[in-house]
């Protein structure tokens, strides 16, 4: 709880948000969806803007309302969810993202952007910007943060064939070809899930 204290003492800015309960859901996946598009950042619900802490109780239905939010960012995207009880039924909701390199996400069909501790939608000069900065990376198993995705996700194939090629190029040993996926991807630093 003193973790939490601490963050909501820092105040509203571009990396942090408050919502006072899931009532403001809609707003704060747009603030999430700024996130995305920016540096990363936390929304707190049970928190109001003076940051004062007024908690939030939760639900099945409740639960089922965020991950119904988070359906509806594209591309699809894994948030970080923390539910810290603060008294015997009310808690804040932590919803947390990370700056990612598929930039730009959308939240609802529109795309948005934190500056400062305003969430605005996105212009399209800045929205075309992130779309041909993303189109340049690729979404290829070799540009992604693979510690995102299972094994099932990536093509083995195509990891297999690197993998021979880089062999034969002499730059990686031979012993490589009998190594599970999961070990080489780890010894590269390319993924850090334990599957």
């Amino acid at each position: 709880m003193k973790n939490i204290e601490l963050l909501i003492s820092q105040g509203e800015s571009e990396t942090l948000e408050f919502k006072t309960s899931t009532a403001q859901l809609h707003r704060a996946f747009e603030t999430i969806c700024g996130f995305l598009n920016n540096k990363g950042g936390t929304v707190l619900i049970g928190v109001n803007d003076k940051g004062k802490i007024v908690g939030q109780e939760i639900s099945d239905a409740t639960k089922q309302a965020i991950a119904n939010e988070i359906s509806k960012i594209a591309p699809p995207v894994k948030l970080g969810i923390d539910f810290i009880k603060i008294d015997s039924n009310k808690y804040i909701i932590s919803l947390e993202a990370s700056e990612r390199m598929q930039a730009p996400y959308t939240y609802d069909g529109r795309s948005f952007f934190r500056e400062q501790s305003v969430t605005k939608k996105m212009d399209q000069r800045l929205y075309d910007h992130l779309l041909l900065q993303s189109a340049r990376l690729g979404y290829v198993w070799e540009m992604s943060p693979a510690r995102d995705y299972s094994l099932d996700l990536l093509d083995k194939e195509l990891i297999e064939g690197c993998v021979r090629f880089a062999v034969q190029e002499g730059r990686i040993p031979g012993s490589a070809l009998n190594q599970r996926i999961s070990t080489i991807l780890k010894i590269c630093n390319l993924w850090t899930q334990i599957s």
